[in-house]
């Protein structure tokens, strides 16, 4: 089986640790699920259904709250998701990323899949220049 060169150029992205205070950067929420999520969930019947891939309805009332046309709306299954969805859909072999560095790994990672060059700019004490 044929796997892309630029696949061995990959490393897991390995999330940061806690370091004694509340962790944010993983987009976990350290107080746990809303009782409201879990009451949803207790009463949910549809476990053995595959999910609307197009989140439809979530989306009709995202664009309907936000006064948007449907089609200016994008839904994954968090950041990674949304961002391999917009890097498979644009990059190219030979494009070039502009991205802050440090960054959120991800970026990067799946530039690489693609075939795209890759420029780092250093924040400058912890912002974007």
């Amino acid at each position: 089986m044929y796997v892309k060169p630029q696949m061995k150029k990959l490393q897991m992205y390995v999330p940061g640790k806690s370091k004694g205070g509340v962790k944010l950067s993983s987009n976990e929420n350290p107080f746990g699920a809303s009782p409201k999520v879990n009451e949803v969930l207790t009463n949910f019947t549809a476990f053995a259904r595959y999910p609307d891939g197009g989140s439809t309805k979530l989306k009709e009332k995202v664009a309907e709250f936000l006064q948007v046309d449907q089609k200016q709306l994008i839904f994954g299954a968090g950041g990674d998701e949304v961002i391999q969805m917009i890097s498979r859909s644009v990059l190219m072999p030979g494009d070039n990323i502009i991205q802050a560095h440090p960054t959120f790994p991800q970026y990067e990672h799946h530039a690489i899949i693609e075939g795209a060059d890759i420029q780092n700019i250093p924040l400058q004490n912890g912002t974007h220049d």
